[in-house]
C-alpha cells in the first residue's frame, strides 16, 4: 500500500493550511540543493 502521509503547514491567519506530499517536498529540496553552492546532493 502506498504511503499516504502528508506534511501539514498551518498559517497564523484565517486558519490557513497547506498540505504537502513528502515526494513533492523532496523534488523541491533537490532543485534547491542544485542551486546552492556547498550543498552536497
Amino acid at each position: 500500500m502506498a504511503d499516504s502521509s502528508k506534511i501539514l503547514l498551518s498559517g497564523e491567519e484565517n486558519s490557513e493550511q497547506i498540505k504537502i506530499d513528502p515526494s513533492v517536498l523532496e523534488v523541491i529540496l533537490g532543485i534547491a540543493a542544485e542551486k546552492v553552492d556547498g550543498v552536497a546532493g
